[in-house]
Order: structure tokens, then sequence, then C-alpha cells
């Protein structure tokens, strides 16, 4: 075939290709859009339950406004860029849990599936709950651990130092010890640092730090203290007897605990509570009425820890809120319980704290502070610093 008959062909071929598209009308999808489409009406916010901030990856919130849906999977709550997880929903509230995300100005705003627009931004904080604290390492091996009234916390250690941690987390060696363990520490009257070590003797370390001195022998053991409004020390441990030391040294018993092992004493609205094991190892908290001269009353058990909450953990460490919540250092999987005053319970932080919670001691401010050990792994042990969002109750004996 020559080439000018193949050029004919090609021509050909390519008109009736020509002729058949031309004939054949295109066919396209129909339009998603409707033009009479209207959404549902833009959400709003009104307010956030509680104002202003909360915890960071602990509890819960409520936001209140308009045009939300009840139905939960059509509504989306950022905190930021961070999406929340919702428990509840209805048209005018969503509760949700607080993203585990810090800040002091984040932008909290909702979408609505089927809502054109967000809502309005709200500011909200979101505040950190817990600080690892002071920069203590496994060979510090902190145990009783105090503050006073400026916000320093005081932390004894193995190593024969007591450690001072400034409100601004910067640590230095405040005083020594010579002994290898103090079980409960308290500042004092006259800023004297209290340290007892399971024996008699009782020591301090002078106003601004120093080497510790004895201060006295109690009439038995002592194990923990606490300060009375009088500056009168409450005091004990295995010796059988809740003691009473005045501020001139001189000491007495005031209270009969037969074969108890107080672990804890701390001194609240007109009572001492004492918490530890009866001869039958049930752990208890009791407590005391003080009466005058700094007499006590009758023993009350003021809390059946093993009957209520669990018979195999131990009551370490005993403090107050301002409201009457008592919280409970222990080896129970909670690590800090908080009791209430009608005698319900519950964990600080379910799942952010661990066993065991050996010392507590509350600041003037809103924070918790905590010695937690792992004997079992020394690499576990935290000093921590808590947001409780609550006020301590006096120590009385931190001028």
């Amino acid at each position: 075939m020559d080439a000018r008959y193949s050029r004919i062909l090609a021509v050909l071929a390519m008109g009736m290709v020509t002729v058949l598209l031309m004939g054949c009308e295109a066919e396209y999808p129909e339009s998603l859009y409707n033009p009479n489409f209207q959404g549902r009406p833009t959400p709003v916010i009104t307010s956030i339950i509680p104002p202003d901030s909360a915890l960071a990856g602990i509890g819960q919130i409520t936001i209140k406004g308009e045009n939300f849906s009840p139905v939960m999977e059509e509504n989306f709550v950022y905190f930021g860029k961070t999406q929340a997880e919702l428990v509840s929903a209805s048209a005018t509230e969503l509760r949700v849990k607080t993203p585990n995300v810090t800040g002091d100005s984040l932008n909290v705003k909702v979408a609505v599936h089927g809502a054109l627009l967000f809502s309005n931004v709200v500011k909200y904080k979101l505040l950190t709950a817990i600080w690892d604290w002071g920069s203590f390492l496994a060979a510090d091996d902190p145990w009783a651990i105090t503050c006073d009234a400026d916000e320093n916390l005081y932390v004894d250690l193995t190593t024969r130092n007591i450690d001072k941690v400034t409100k601004d987390n910067v640590r230095s060696t405040y005083g020594t010890v010579p002994f290898v363990k103090g079980t409960g520490m308290k500042m004092g009257p006259g800023g004297y640092l209290y340290v007892a070590r399971t024996t008699t003797a009782l020591y301090r370390i002078p106003p601004g730090g120093g080497a510790a001195v004895k201060w006295v022998d109690a009439p038995g053991k002592v194990y923990d203290f606490d300060f009375a409004p009088s500056k009168s020390m409450y005091a004990g441990g295995d010796g059988d007897f809740l003691y009473l030391i005045k501020p001139d040294g001189t000491g007495s018993k005031v209270a009969n605990y037969r074969k108890v092992y107080m672990r804890a004493v701390r001194v609240f609205d007109g009572y001492v509570y004492v918490g530890g094991r009866d001869s039958t190892g049930q752990q208890y908290i009791w407590r005391n009425q003080i009466l005058a001269d700094d007499q006590v009353g009758p023993t009350e058990v003021y809390f059946a820890w093993s009957a209520k909450v669990d018979p195999t953990s131990q009551v370490y460490a005993l403090t107050f809120a301002l409201d009457g919540d008592m919280y409970v250092g222990t080896d129970h999987a909670a690590g800090i319980m908080i009791v209430h005053r009608d005698g319900s319970f519950e964990p600080l932080y379910e799942g952010l704290l661990k066993p065991y919670v050996y010392s507590l001691a509350w600041g003037t401010r809103s924070y918790l502070y905590a010695n937690q050990r792992d004997d079992t792994d020394p690499a576990k042990k935290r000093m921590l610093k808590i947001n409780v969002l609550k006020q301590s109750a006096p120590y009385y004996g931190r001028e």
C-alpha cells in the first residue's frame, strides 16, 4: 500500500470518529447542590461549669447553651485543636471529659452534625493536676514530708539530710538528722522543724536549718504526731497510748490505744484523728475529742477502713481539707483515698496515682504534696505536687 493511500484511510477513520462523537449527547451526574438546604441552627455556648478553669485530663465539665444535638455522637467539642470525649448530651447541655491538654487561654467551641458553622468561641483554662516535684532520685529515698507557712516542702531522706523545696521548685539541703529514717515530721512553734523516728526520742531542727538535736523523750515510741491549737503535741506509735507532750516538753498518756500500731496522727476541728491497725490486723481511723487542758475524750471509730475500703490495704497518712474531707495515703491501688464527712469515699484522681503513698503534707494553697513510694521498684518513687483545688485545714504547729 502506497503512502498516499494510507493517508486517505487515516483521514476517513478520523472523520468517522468525529461524526460518532458529535452524535452522542454527554451524560453528567445530578448535581449535589440543594438550593433549599437550610442546615441545623448554629450551636451557641452560653456558659461552662466550672467557670474559668478545670484540671486537664481529670473529671468532667458541663457546657451549657443552645442548638446542641440530643444525639451524643452528633456533637463535637474542641479545646483548641484537641477533641474532648463526650459523656452526655441534650439540646442545651453537653458533659465532656477534660482532655489532657493544658493552656491558660484555650478556645472552646462546639460543632454539631448538620450545622454549617461552629459555635462561638469561649476562652477556658485547663490546669496541670500533678507535677513531679523536687527532682528526687531513687537513691534519695524520701520518707516523711511537711510544709511550712510559706509553701516550702521539707523532705526527710535516708541520706540523713532534710531537703527544702521552695514553691518555685528550687531544692537545697536544709538540715541533717542523726538517724536514717524519719517517720513523722511537722513544722512546729517558733519555726522549729520536729521529727519522729519510731523511738521515744523526738528531735527538732532550729529555725533556718542546721543539725537536729534531741528535744524530749516521749512516754513511749512515736511514729507520727501533730500539734493542737494550744501548741501541745499529740503523738503515737506502738506504745499502747496516745501521748500528750506540752510545749515545755513534759509528756503524759491521754488515751488508751492498747495493741494499736498508730501510723498517722492529725488534729482537725476539735478532734485528734489516729490511723493504724489494731491487734487483729484490721485498719481503722479513730478519733478523740479534745477537751479542756488538751485532755481527750473516749476513743471512737471514725472510719472502719478494712471493712469499708479493702481488708488488705493499710492507712499510712492522714490530712484534711478545710471542708472536712479526709485524704488518706495508702497502699491501696488508688494511692490516695478521700473520705467524706458522711462516711462515703472515693479515689483522688483515679488512675493517676499509685500505691503506696507514705506521707502527705498540705501547703497553704491548693496543693497537696505526696511521697509516693514503690519499694519493689525504686525507679517508680516520686515526690508529687497535686492540685486538689481545695484549701488545707489548719496545721496548728506552723506559724
